[in-house]
């Protein structure tokens, strides 16, 4: 995945994520668990990975992980 799409795919999971988070009963609204989702987004915004998507070996070292 190149660093360009990485707002996209944080768009495009970010609403299925939301709406299934209430659905199963994690959270009772959509605003309570966007502002849990937002604060993990913000950690891998601000975090200092310099790799998207490591091909090799996903979720280690990569932006990714912070998602997982």
């Amino acid at each position: 995945m190149r660093r360009e799409n990485t707002s996209k795919f944080r768009n495009g999971l970010g609403p299925s994520l939301l709406n299934s988070m209430v659905e199963c009963g994690l959270f009772d609204k959509i605003e309570a668990a966007r502002r849990e989702v937002l604060q993990y987004a913000n950690l891998a915004a601000s975090a200092a990975t310099s790799t998207v998507l490591n091909m090799e070996k996903p979720a280690s070292g990569d932006l990714l992980e912070h998602l997982l």
